[in-house]
Order: C-alpha cells, then structure tokens, then sequence
C-alpha cells in the first residue's frame, strides 16, 4: 500500500536514496506540468505519459522490492538484495564554468532587464 505513494514503498524497504529520489522527481513532474504555460502547454501531455508510466514504475519497483525484502526475512538466511544503482551528482564544478555561467547569466540579464539589444551575438 505505501508504494500507490512514490518513493514511500521503497524507504519502507530500506532504499531511502531511491525513494527520496522518486519522490523528488514525481513531485518536480507535477510542479513543471502545473507551472506550463503559453508555448510549453505542448509539453503537458508528454508530462502526463511520463507521470504515468513512473507511476507504474515506482509501484511495481517498490512492490519486487519488498517481495525480495519478505524473502530474505521468511527464509532466515543471507538472500542477496538488489543493488540500488542511483548515484546523486556531487556538483563538484569548477571556477571557470562557474564564472562561463555568471557571464552568460549576465549578457541575458542586459537584454531583459535593461533592455540592451543582443543583435551583436548573431553577428
């Protein structure tokens, strides 16, 4: 029953990265469809397919996982639990990047905000 919520089936089990992660991506799924607007409402549908079918995936997941989980238990010897295979980023970038970002962030800044044309990044 805690898996219909994402990520919850598989914290019970004692994956907590994976869950933390399905919640998160399930929750910014929903955010990103609500927050669509003029020429992005095309991307909705695909947002609803994908919410979908993670849906699925996330209840299915959780419910081999704990079914592995209730094996290991029942059978009172050492049964081999599936890997979780997520690594999170460590977002160790560098100065240079960063400072590439602050001066991209910066040419578009001029044109919206002090309305500084950009005509001469296409000559």
């Amino acid at each position: 029953m805690l898996s219909l919520l994402p990520g919850v089936g598989q914290i019970y089990v004692g994956y907590y990265k994976l869950g933390f992660v399905h919640n998160l991506v399930f929750g910014a799924t929903i955010g990103f469809t609500v927050a669509t607007e003029g020429s992005l409402e095309a991307l909705i549908p695909v947002l609803a397919l994908f919410m979908a079918f993670f849906y699925v995936y996330n209840v299915v997941d959780a419910v081999r996982r704990a079914m592995h989980y209730n094996l290991a238990v029942e059978s009172g010897r050492k049964v081999e639990m599936p890997e979780m295979n997520v690594e999170l980023p460590d977002f160790g970038g560098s100065s240079d990047g960063g400072a590439a970002l602050l001066g991209i962030g910066f040419i578009l800044l001029m044109n919206t905000g002090f309305g500084i044309s950009l005509d001469w990044i296409e000559e």
